[in-house]
This record gives structure tokens, sequence and C-alpha cells, in this order.
């Protein structure tokens, strides 16, 4: 698990189950010094030296003074340490949200750190990425649980390091005042050493973490965020196939764990004990299991079909109003597991042979979105299945109305609920969508479409858009790059079809293992075939396209991305095939290993210059 390697696969994984107590940070107290009345000289009382406060010489059983006025001693406490009954009390403090990062930084010393590199970008986790990886929604995963997790094991604090690091490198390169230094031959050289030094501390959370797993000092919730920031790492340097075999790794010991225990409160959303895995890791676990699934699903159909029902109860008992935007999110969240298992449970499998023949080589990660086969339907029964989760759907944002009503621009809720808004649509899009037999099935979804497009804009209109949403930044989890794709695919209207596009144009961003350049480029490639030799505004069916593949090839000199759609339906259907290539930085082993260098150059000239490297075939 803990090897950088692609030929990694989750056979190889190794893992301990042990599960032990943690303890909560707390804030420390400040002792406040209590007053006590005076005692009488003739007081019995005067005796006894914590009455008296006088130092007690602490002789067992009793102290000196005690002994010799022939009284009880309570000049010390008795020593719970020894009381096998106590200790069989204490008991398990679970983590508070009320636990504030500043009280985790009072926690923080300068020793801790080795260099005043390490503490700076220790700091700058703590203060940006941290906020930059929840998003809107600010996940207590990344702003209080990932740095308590810090204090317990110093590895875990080189991956913070590593991944602020890699986070401010990329937003260093693409940042416009400073593109002249970074296009030279010294930008380049000072990047290099950035990311060595992310690399090194990278190695070793590395070596910490298999070090604490083979001495016998990791439990299950330590291994899950470890996973969880070999994830980020991984992502960070745009190694997907790393990322996505360690997202199904930490899904099975998660599945594992789960299954050896109780629903929680409410199944679907909370851990059964949070005590020991919070719901917060639960749920990030299973958010990413759905978003890597788009990519690559290695799942067998009956894991779908039962994780489908995932939940049911607590979504039959949904408030009829969400009294707050994270209530909101969580039952979204839970929807859209249910509903992205329900579609994988019907559909056949994406994956198998490539579309593209002939295959020149195998890539090194490839995407299936469909078939060239359209989906020939469903049957009556999955038909009243699928109009059951839209209902869903439906009830979802009966309840959320209110809340999203009332928000306004000025507003902290304002930005979490149109983006929760954005999600709801695209979730009801998708539920017909996918399962649909023909592409016609979209523009009756032109008033979500154009809803995703308005809500999305609100994002880029605000005076602190850049602070929003900086430049380069790096979400671990789908935001507004996956809904602008769908606009960009499936909306024929070409005027917000282009908006969509604009959008994603706009500023180079990530978002998981979407890049909002790319996404665009790709939107752009699929609408410039479907309106090819189309005069009139409506793209009529015989024009319109499916994407069916995307794969990714790199070698020391060159990365190509490689696409595949089908136009057209039935016999008249043709098979569209499109490449876009561009040189991997300098070529050096360093950008081989890492791709930072080359990847950093690539997405200036995809900022500069999108589509100049595409060819249709």
């Amino acid at each position: 698990m803990f090897e950088s390697n692609p030929a990694t696969s989750i056979e190889d994984a190794t893992w301990l189950v042990p599960i032990q107590s943690w303890i909560t940070l707390v804030p420390p107290v400040q002792q406040v010094r209590q007053n006590y009345p005076m005692i009488d000289a003739s007081s019995p009382e005067r005796a006894n030296p914590k009455k008296r406060r006088v130092k007690c010489d602490e002789n067992k059983p009793a102290c000196h003074r005690c002994c010799k006025f022939g009284r009880v001693c309570a000049g010390y406490r008795h020593d719970k340490a020894q009381d096998p009954e106590s200790r069989s009390e204490r008991r398990i403090l679970r983590p508070k949200a009320t636990v504030t990062l500043i009280s985790i930084w009072r926690e923080l010393s300068e020793p801790q750190f080795e260099t005043e590199q390490d503490f700076h970008c220790f700091q700058l986790f703590r203060n940006e990425t941290s906020q930059e990886l929840s998003g809107v929604f600010q996940l207590s995963i990344w702003n209080r649980i990932v740095l308590q997790a810090s204090q317990q094991h110093s590895f875990i604090r080189n991956a913070l390091i590593s991944i602020s690091s890699l986070s401010s490198n990329v937003k260093t390169a693409l940042n416009k005042q400073d593109r002249s230094g970074f296009c030279g031959r010294r930008g380049s050289h000072e990047l290099s050493i950035a990311t060595d030094f992310a690399l090194q501390h990278y190695n070793k959370f590395l070596e910490g973490s298999r070090k604490a797993l083979m001495d016998g000092n990791q439990d299950r919730r330590t291994t899950l965020i470890a996973c969880l920031l070999i994830i980020c790492i991984e992502t960070l340097q745009w190694h997907h196939h790393q990322a996505l075999h360690h997202i199904y790794a930490g899904m099975s010991l998660l599945d594992e764990w789960l299954s050896g225990n109780s629903q929680g409160s409410l199944p679907g959303i909370s851990s059964p004990e949070p005590q020991i895995i919070e719901d917060e890791l639960v749920q990030q676990f299973r958010t990413l299991e759905v978003e890597a699934s788009t990519l690559y699903d290695p799942l067998d159909s009956s894991y779908h079909a039962q994780n489908r029902l995932e939940g049911t109860e607590t979504i039959q008992s949904m408030p009829e109003i969400f009294t707050s935007v994270e209530e909101a999110r969580l039952y979204l969240d839970l929807l859209s597991r249910r509903i992205h298992h329900f579609i994988f449970s019907v559909r056949p499998s994406k994956a198998g042979h490539s579309s593209i023949e002939p295959e020149p080589e195998s890539p090194g990660l490839r995407t299936c979105f469909d078939t060239i086969s359209a989906f020939p339907g469903l049957s009556a029964s999955l038909e009243i299945e699928q109009e059951l989760y839209a209902d869903e759907v439906h009830c979802w944002q009966t309840s959320f109305d209110p809340l999203f009503i009332s928000g306004t621009p000025s507003s902290t809720d304002y930005l979490p609920t149109r983006l929760l808004k954005i999600r709801s649509n695209v979730l009801l899009i998708s539920l017909y969508g996918e399962l649909t037999t023909t592409e016609l099935i979209y523009d009756s979804f032109f008033s979500e479409f154009q809803e995703i497009v308005s809500l999305a804009r609100a994002f880029f209109d605000r005076s602190n858009s850049e602070k929003i949403l900086p430049t380069g930044s790096f979400n671990s989890n789908s935001g507004l790059i996956h809904p602008l794709r769908l606009v960009a695919d499936k909306c024929r209207h070409r005027s917000l079809r282009r908006d969509a596009i604009r959008l994603l144009r706009s500023r180079p961003w990530r978002e998981g293992c979407w890049w909002s350049l790319s996404t665009a480029q790709l939107g752009s490639w699929l609408m410039t075939i479907e309106e090819e030799g189309v005069e009139s505004e409506y793209i009529p069916e015989w024009a319109r396209a499916r994407l069916l593949q995307v794969d990714y090839y790199q070698d020391k000199k060159m990365r190509t991305i490689r696409t595949a759609c089908v136009r057209g339906i039935g016999g008249e259907a043709g098979l569209k095939v499109g490449n876009w290539s561009w040189r991997s930085g300098s070529g050096s082993a360093r950008a081989k290993n890492c791709a930072a260098d080359g990847v950093m150059e690539d997405m200036l000239k995809f900022e500069c210059d999108p589509g100049t490297y595409m060819k249709i075939g």
C-alpha cells in the first residue's frame, strides 16, 4: 500500500487490523487559584496539610504530620492508576467539533520541526491548504482530524508538509506574476528544488507509516488516514492510477470494519463507533469511492446492487426542512451513493476492450464513459425503482428549498447552498441520462442545465473569487468541474454549452481527478464534432455524440491524451478519435518520476491556448 509504484495492486497492500483508543486534543485550561477560608489555630483541621495549604511530605501510607496528630491524611490524592476498577471505567473521548485550530496549534512547538521550511509548510497547510482541500464546505477531515493525527504521529506531519508543498508548487507555477520566472531556467530550477523537498517528506511519511505498521503501532483509523493522505499526494502528482488503487484499498479496509459492527444511529451517514473511526472519515471514503468509480470501477455489479439500498431507513426519515447546510449535504451525499450504485448495478460494465483500433500501446490510465452499443433500456420494474430514486431527490430538494432561498450573497452559507443545488440537479440528470436509450432525453433538462451554469457563475463573479477558487488550487472532492463538464458534454443549447466551457477555461484548478482546462478541452472537442455539418441551432440526433473513453499515455518526452466517441445512431453511427499531445517539460528523470516539472509547463500551455494540440482523426 505504501509504495508509490504503478505496479502496486490492491491485493499487494498489507493491512493491520487492531483498534486502539485515542484521545482528543483539548485546549489547555488556565488554572485558577482557589480562595480558602482561614482556619482557626485551635481547629483540628489545622493539623491537615491540605486544609492549611502546607506541602505534604508524601510519606506512605500517611504523612509524618498526620501520623503525629493521629488523623487521616488528605494531603495527596489516592492514586487511581493503581485501582483496577477505576482503570476499567476510563472513558474514551471522541473527537469534538468544538476543538479549534488555535487549540491544536497551541500544542505545536517549533522543536517538532527539523527546519524552518518544515514549520512554514505545516503552517501553510493549517492556514491555507486545508481550506482548499475542503472547498466551500470546510470539511473537518482536513481542518481538524488530520491535524490532530499529526500530533500523535510525526510521519503524518511529514505528509501534511508534502501536501502543502506540492499544492504551493502548482499555484506558484500558474501565478501570472511568476510566469516569466517559471518559464525561464531559474524558475524551473526553483520548482525542482521545491518538488524534491515535497518528495523527501513524502518518503519520510511512507517510511514512518510502514514502520508503525510493522511494529503494531498503527491502528485501523490511522491506517485509513494514512491511506487518505497517500491518495491526496498521488493525485497532486497526477498519479491517478496509484490514487485509484488506494481509494479501493481503503474502502476494502473500511468495509471489513463496518461489516463487523452494528449500524450507527443514522445508517449511511454516521459511523457505528465514532469514538474509534469518526463519521467524517467514513463519509470521506464513501464519497471518494463514488468519484473514483467514474474513472475506474473494479467492483462487481452485485456489490453495487447491495449498496444501492444503503441507508434506506435514514432516507425515509429525512427531515421535512433541513436546519443546516451540513445536514443537507450529508443526506445528499447518501442519495448520491444510492443512485450511483443503482446505475452501476443496472448498466453493463463500461470497462473492457478498447474502442480505438488498432491500439498502439496500453495506456497508463483508461477511463471508460460509455459503450459503443447504446443502452437497451430498463425493464418495467427497474423503471419503477428509477422513479422512486427520483422522488427521493425531489423530496430532498423540497426540504432544502427554505435553506436555499434564505441564503444571501453576504452569508457564509451562500456558496455552499449554491453548490448543493447544483449537485442535486446533476444527480437528477444522471439518474435518467445514464440509463437512457437516446441522447434526446437531455433536452428535457434544459432548465437544470441553465441553473447549473447560472449558480456556478456565482463562484466566479464574486469580488473575492480568487480567494474562493484560487488559480491552481486543488480540492479533494468534486465541486464545479464535473457539473460544468456535464453541461459541456450533454447540453446541446449552443450558447449555454459555450458558457460552461468558458467557465472551465477561465482559470486552472483541480477537483479530485478532474482538471478544469483538460475538461474544457474535452467539451470543446465533443462540441466541434457535433456541430460539424449542422447549420441549424438545433443539434439533431444523428449528429449527437457519446463519449466512449479517454486514454492517457506518458513517456520521457511526450504526453498524449487520446479520446474516442461515437457520433450518430444505428447503422449511421461512426467512431471519432481525437488526440492532443505535449512535451513532458525537460524530460528529466525527475519529471518522469514525479511528473512535476512537465505538468507545470503543460498546464501553462493548456491555459495559454487550449486546443492548439488537438487533431481530430
